[in-house]
């Protein structure tokens, strides 16, 4: 009986002992963006961690300058990111802990040099947030991590609202570690996600913006796209959400037209043309008049059907400027065209897989795009003083 009950308290010693692995929160360093630099030292990067400050993160906004920074800025210059996650836990005195990190910024200068050792390290980690978003910056990474929002008390909860806000007017194409990795390991794909940099916003103040979007070919940068090749790209990715378009002159001295892009779907759809690849993009959107500066009669079908038109030809333009850039100067497949052939014609695949980036310069694209007014607004006629 002794026996027994000695074991039961073991057992009950061994359950009911806690967490043996609990580390609190005043003991971690929470890193919550991570910038990656090409150093001007021959082989060696350069990283700069943002981490949280626990006790000044339940302190009111910052409204004075004399009122410390939520968040601490280390730069390390070392050969490897264990190296950089070793050699900053030790000044830090704290456990890393990059579970929290949401934002991973990549200068162009490493974006160019290649990316696999990087993307390698975050979805083998077993810390990491594979859902962080991925931004190249135009520059150095270190200044953009460096930067201090005025709006946050955390820099990268900023970023973070950025790229929430891109998808909702679908300003530009961001992709997190897992969809990056996915689209770099799936051939012929290359990925592509956006580009940041930190703008004059006056009052010698600067603040962050996405700009553009960073194409690559296989894991290193090729190039990007501006910002009307961008809009292209967001219609070929089918990237949902709400886009204004400005008409102007529709027949009429001084008319102006504001629409905005309520729903929209788009098919890529992969055909053989005379033993030939070719893709068919087919896209279908719905619009409402958002402004309307003129007198135009919006009752009149014709009216309609002639601003349906124009904004059908603006869409056409946006995603012809995006494939011209990406498959004929750039050579690279971004949107996943390689793969949707090889789904439909396995066999055939065979034979263009071989030459498949040579070939991206001379594909076929057809592009059908198919929009409909759902709404002229909460009126219809225009208000006449």
């Amino acid at each position: 009986m002794k026996i027994k009950l000695t074991f039961i308290l073991i057992l009950t010693s061994v359950f009911l002992s806690g967490c043996w692995d609990l580390v609190e929160i005043k003991d971690r360093a929470i890193i919550t963006a991570f910038g990656i630099d090409k150093s001007d030292m021959d082989g060696k990067i350069t990283f700069t961690l943002q981490t949280i400050i626990p006790s000044r993160i339940s302190t009111p906004m910052k409204t004075s300058p004399e009122m410390k920074p939520s968040v601490r800025v280390v730069s390390k210059t070392t050969d490897s990111f264990a190296d950089a996650i070793r050699e900053y836990a030790k000044q830090a005195e704290r456990r890393t802990y990059l579970m929290q990190n949401r934002i991973i910024i990549i200068g162009e200068d490493m974006a160019k040099e290649g990316l696999t050792p990087a993307m390698d390290f975050f979805m083998r980690h077993p810390d990491s947030f594979q859902g962080a978003w991925v931004l190249i910056c135009k520059g150095k990474a270190s200044e953009i991590i460096k930067w201090n929002s005025e709006v946050e008390r955390i820099p990268a909860d900023f970023i973070e609202e950025l790229v929430k806000t891109r998808n909702f007017i679908c300003s530009s194409s961001v992709e997190n570690i897992h969809t990056f990795v996915n689209k770099l390991s799936t051939k012929p794909t290359s990925p592509a996600t956006a580009m940041i940099e930190l703008v004059d916003s006056g009052n010698n103040e600067t603040e962050a913006r996405l700009s553009g979007i960073a194409v690559f070919k296989k894991d290193k940068m090729a190039g990007m796209l501006d910002n009307l090749e961008t809009k292209g790209y967001t219609w070929i990715n089918n990237e949902r959400g709400r886009r204004l378009f400005e008409i102007g002159d529709i027949g009429k001295a001084n008319v102006k037209m504001t629409h905005e892009i309520e729903g929209s779907r788009t098919k890529i759809i992969p055909e053989l043309i005379n033993g030939k690849p070719a893709i068919l993009i087919k896209v279908n959107a719905t619009t409402k008049i958002y402004v309307q500066d003129g007198s135009l009669d919006l009752d009149s079908q014709d009216t309609l059907k002639k601003l349906e038109k124009m904004l059908e030809e603006e869409i056409k333009s946006q995603i012809e400027a995006c494939l011209n850039k990406a498959l004929k100067e750039y050579k690279t497949d971004i949107f996943g065209f390689g793969e949707k052939i090889h789904r439909k014609y396995p066999k055939e695949w065979k034979k263009f897989k071989v030459k498949w980036e040579d070939a991206l310069a001379d594909l076929k694209v057809i592009t059908d795009v198919n929009v409909k007014t759902k709404s002229t607004g909460m009126i219809i006629d225009t208000i006449k003083p």
